[in-house]
């Protein structure tokens, strides 16, 4: 690629991520207006995340391959538009039943911009490729924060929740237009990959994933689980604990902004295993001193917000010539592993309380950093000629 058209592609994809993070922020604000819009209960609510979620996964587990067919530019420039016409269905939405349809296209436009986001990053001929990608993921944090920010503003100055849909729409049909006539950096194709990149590497592949999905469940589901642990466990009123909440993501945000040039300066999966061991060390810490320790839990947000973006390095370099699919994959199967221990969380909160059941977040990172050691150690096993260190 030409430098101009580099530097073009790299500008498209940060504002693609931010207009997919400034999209994801609004559903969660939104609720409230939708229960008394649509005259619907917390159940209704559920499903059209549901509907949401499941799409998303299912976008990125197809989308490896449409990728591979079509190249990440008519895959990011198509899920854009995709994006555009369900947003403008939400906008005009005027049944639930619509605004489900809504919520699902949605989600496979999501699904595609991440997938097509994290397939091209690696791609780029830059020398820090570490860097680049957390920056992009840290656009990301800020488009969530700026969307919960401003459209609660908004909604509380009495402005209608319809009124973001069509802007959103409108700065993703445009990206979409520039994106279509762009040249993104493609994948490295090779003859009988499937066979080289997968089947030779499958105890690899399973690795990475429980690698990948066990670090979920620390990090969505501290997103998920936090408040909640707070309040009924440690009894502290909901503003403390949005707080501490807020500091979480606050740090999670700047690791990304200056984690990648961490990075750099070592392998990934050391990288990787390195900052898991220590936001798992960190959080139980902060588990154990209970009320004191709720700073700790936030402090380790800045530690996990490495290793999502660093492990997208990863798999491109582990996968060269099947580096779509395997990144689809990977990332479809990992989300589905942390869908399912959410719901365990859930279950156990019931059971057992939210102050035992919150340790299995803390646990859950010590089995990421447990699989990336293996997945080390088969590499080292098989004498991989391949580089790991970027």
């Amino acid at each position: 690629m030409k430098s101009k058209n580099n530097i073009r592609a790299i500008v498209l994809i940060f504002a693609s991520m931010l207009i997919m993070s400034l999209t994801a922020g609004l559903k969660g604000v939104l609720v409230p207006v939708w229960k008394s819009t649509f005259v619907i209960d917390s159940k209704a609510i559920a499903l059209l995340f549901t509907f949401e979620s499941v799409s998303y996964l299912l976008a990125i587990y197809f989308g490896g391959r449409l990728v591979e067919k079509i190249g990440s530019s008519k895959v990011l420039a198509g899920a854009l538009a995709t994006l555009t016409l369900f947003l403008l269905i939400i906008f005009s939405s005027q049944t639930y039943f619509v605004l489900c349809l809504g919520m699902l296209g949605q989600g496979i436009a999501l699904g595609l911009v991440t997938l097509a986001i994290n397939i091209t990053v690696p791609n780029f001929k830059v020398t820090r490729k570490a860097v680049l990608m957390n920056l992009v993921h840290f656009c990301f944090g800020l488009g969530l924060a700026t969307s919960q920010r401003l459209s609660g503003y908004f909604l509380y100055k009495n402005v209608s929740w319809r009124v973001f849909f069509p802007v959103l729409a409108s700065i993703s049909f445009i990206l979409a237009i520039f994106v279509f006539f762009t040249e993104l950096p493609q994948a490295e194709k090779r003859a009988n990959s499937k066979s080289k990149s997968v089947k030779n590497n499958l105890s690899i592949y399973v690795g990475l994933i429980i690698m990948l999905g066990f670090y979920l469940i620390g990090e969505i589901g501290t997103s998920n689980w936090f408040v909640s642990y707070a309040v009924e466990g440690r009894a502290i009123n909901s503003n403390d604990s949005s707080f501490y909440l807020s500091l979480f993501f606050m740090l999670f945000t700047g690791g990304r902004l200056v984690g990648g040039f961490i990075v750099e300066k070592m392998p990934y999966l050391t990288a990787i295993i390195g900052t898991t061991l220590i936001s798992a060390f960190i959080y139980l810490f902060g588990i154990i001193r209970g009320v004191d320790g709720l700073l700790f839990i936030s402090i380790a947000g800045f530690f996990q917000s490495i290793i999502y973006p660093t492990l997208m390095l990863t798999i491109a370099v582990l996968f060269k010539g099947n580096q779509a699919r395997a990144t689809a994959n990977i990332t479809a199967i990992s989300h589905m592993i942390f869908l399912v221990g959410n719901n365990i969380i859930g279950i156990l909160n019931d059971a057992y309380g939210v102050v035992k059941t919150f340790y299995v977040l803390p646990i859950s990172m010590f089995i990421s950093a447990l699989a990336s050691l293996i997945v080390v150690f088969i590499i080292k096993k098989q004498k991989s000629e391949q580089v790991i260190s970027g």
